[in-house]
């Protein structure tokens, strides 16, 4: 989790609410740090406008957008939380999904054609410009190997674009699978297991350098993807 945006601007102290769906997690370390980070609000990006009190005048997805179930929701989302001529910022990395070979939560890729952003995969592609024309104003550049999008809403969203019923219902769906896989004796034995290796690991790795550990972790993505089979459809 960045803070690097801060909480003041031009001398004026700003009102921010950091989000995420791992809040807890988040918390807890910067608790047991003793950290001086203000905490972090849980809350998914697909269902932004229910987490966000007010109307927001800036709205900062870095990295995390390409990492969400639906990113076309999660845009939505954002574009409903914020005020008339609030602006969404978008920064990610180019097709991360390609990058991570589909590992994981790496599902969707962001890049930019001609000065369109576009989220795709190997079953979808939407042109975000064209998807968002009625509504918003938007703007694309790159740093790097980043793609950067500043989305300037001119009007409210139409009626049916966002389906709260349908939101309730799919979180409700998503609950109940959770506390289902939660109370299985192997998943509680998996997870426990893979927590200990996982400790393990993160304290053999601490020893060495970072680059080290960026080029281990780069080895250990190339095997994965070698040996790992992929799912017939």
């Amino acid at each position: 989790m960045s803070f690097s945006n801060g909480n003041r601007f031009n001398g004026k102290q700003l009102n921010v609410y950091y989000i995420d769906p791992l809040a807890p997690f988040f918390n807890r370390i910067i608790e047991r740090r003793k950290l001086d980070l203000p905490k972090i609000t849980f809350g998914f990006i697909e269902y932004l406008s229910a987490f966000v009190p007010n109307r927001a005048s800036l709205i900062i997805v870095q990295n995390a957008l390409d990492h969400s179930k639906s990113p076309l929701k999660g845009i939505l989302e954002c574009i409903e939380s914020l005020e008339i001529e609030g602006v969404l910022y978008l920064r990610h990395f180019r097709n991360e999904a390609e990058t991570e070979k589909y590992i994981g939560f790496h599902q969707y890729n962001i890049s930019i054609e001609n000065n369109d952003i576009i989220i795709w995969n190997k079953e979808t592609k939407t042109n975000i410009n064209y998807f968002l024309r009625d509504f918003a104003e938007i703007k694309t550049s790159t740093c790097g190997n980043e793609v950067i999008a500043v989305i300037t809403k001119k009007q409210e969203l139409t009626n049916g674009l966002i389906d709260c019923k349908k939101d309730i219902a799919n979180l409700s769906y998503e609950y109940m699978g959770i506390i289902q896989k939660l109370n299985r004796v192997s998943f509680t034995f998996s997870y426990q297991w893979n927590y200990f290796k996982f400790r393990i690991i993160q304290l053999f790795m601490q020893q060495f350098s970072w680059k080290i550990r960026q080029n281990i972790k780069n080895i250990i993505k190339r095997i994965s993807f070698t040996t790992k089979p992929r799912n017939k459809k």
